[in-house]
């Protein structure tokens, strides 16, 4: 009997230790699947910024000083001629990035010499966007930069010199922000926007 009592308080106290190691392994497996959510949205979360940061870049590199076709930019939003090759020929489209119910679009149509314009493409590249901001570099009376939201329409077709965006995205208000440089591009100049802006 001494020994029926010792095996019972043996398997109660084996049965105690694994249901203590299951419950901790249980609890290890449960973080772990909510990391990999965690992680597998940031990593949408970066790919879809990755993706339209490389749109914008390849629209902001091709962007060209047209004539009656200004850069056009504010806070959240800008809008300039590209030059696009299109094959074996070349295309001059009017691109424009704004935020529109909470989404970053991007509106292209072509511009052509004839009456009829063709109808504007739009295109959503990100959704659940919180902030958009674009700004772009001046240079300052000690040749010191400033990165300003604002680019003034300039008849010649200025272009600046850089392209900068922040962007929030997701519930998690996840921030990306991206240097564009553009080569063709002029710096602006911070006395000339003060007097552009009325300061």
């Amino acid at each position: 009997m001494n020994q029926k009592g010792f095996f019972l308080v043996e398997m109660l106290a084996a049965i105690l230790l694994i249901g203590l190691a299951s419950a901790g392994l249980a609890a290890g497996f449960i973080q772990m699947l909510k990391s990999r959510d965690r992680i597998e949205k940031s990593f949408k979360n970066y790919d879809e910024f990755r993706i339209l940061s490389l749109r914008l870049e390849k629209d902001v590199r091709n962007a060209t000083g047209l004539t009656g076709y200004s850069f056009r930019a504010e806070e959240d939003e800008i809008a300039f001629p590209v030059l696009e090759r299109d094959g074996a020929h070349f295309r001059i489209l009017w691109v424009e990035y704004f935020l529109k119910n909470h989404a970053l679009i991007r509106r292209s149509r072509e511009l052509t010499s004839q009456l009829i314009k063709p109808d504007a493409r739009e295109r959503v590249l990100a959704r659940n966007v919180h902030r958009l901001e674009f700004k772009f570099p001046y240079l300052g009376k000690e040749d010191e930069i400033a990165y300003e939201s604002f680019w003034p329409e300039k008849p010649q077709g200025d272009i600046p010199r850089a392209v900068a965006m922040e962007l929030v995205l997701g519930e998690k208000k996840f921030s990306f922000f991206k240097v564009i440089s553009v080569p063709q591009g002029k710096w602006g100049h911070l006395e000339v926007l003060e007097n552009a802006q009325g300061f």
